[in-house]
């Protein structure tokens, strides 16, 4: 518990510093939920088609959830964050997938600067936590990725600069295996999309 309780700590205040990042946390049933930026709130969807607020705000665009659906292989439940800014970074696409093993959420941020400066600062910190395993991603300009417990899943997280565009990947499934490599297959969409 008090490891989670670190990474979370440690992914808000990546948050705070100007990025996103796709918060995860564990409430019954594994469920990944992408944050909003600092002043937005975040609007439930369906399984059925997205939610108004998704489709007006352009969220869940980039994986929707027929996407979704293919890649984590069942029809998940769909939460949309509004887009928003904070620290002048704008949130341009995010979604969460939950109600299925394995579970996604993503963020994909437009920061103020190179994206790059984000993911180093994020590889540091998540560099100091204990129970962190990396793996490889050769996506981007710069790109890390991780697991972790949470509970008795695995996270996976990715995190990915491209220009000013920075990406951010969660996967909690049962299977290690298989959140890494949803978490990778997720974040090659992404990048490929911006």
């Amino acid at each position: 518990m008090q490891r989670r309780r670190g990474v979370a700590v440690t992914l808000a205040v990546l948050v705070l510093a100007g990025g996103c990042a796709a918060s995860t946390t564990t409430t019954g049933p594994a469920s990944v939920v992408a944050s909003a930026p600092a002043g937005t709130a975040s609007a439930a969807g369906s399984t059925a088609a997205p939610s108004a607020s998704a489709v007006a705000t352009g969220m869940c665009r980039t994986i929707d959830l027929a996407a979704a659906t293919a890649l984590l292989g069942g029809t998940p439940k769909q939460l949309a964050a509004s887009a928003g800014s904070a620290t002048s970074a704008t949130k341009i696409d995010g979604c969460s997938y939950t109600g299925t093993d394995p579970t996604l959420g993503y963020d994909v941020i437009r920061q103020p600067g190179p994206a790059s400066t984000f993911v180093e600062a994020a590889k540091a910190a998540m560099s100091k936590e204990p129970n962190i395993v990396p793996f490889a991603v050769s996506l981007g300009d710069d790109a890390f990725g991780f697991t972790t417990s949470v509970g008795a899943k695995t996270m996976a997280r990715i995190e990915v600069a491209k220009g000013n565009i920075s990406v951010a990947v969660s996967s909690t499934a049962t299977d290690p295996a298989k959140a890494q490599s949803v978490a990778l297959e997720a974040a090659k969409r992404l990048v490929g999309a911006f």
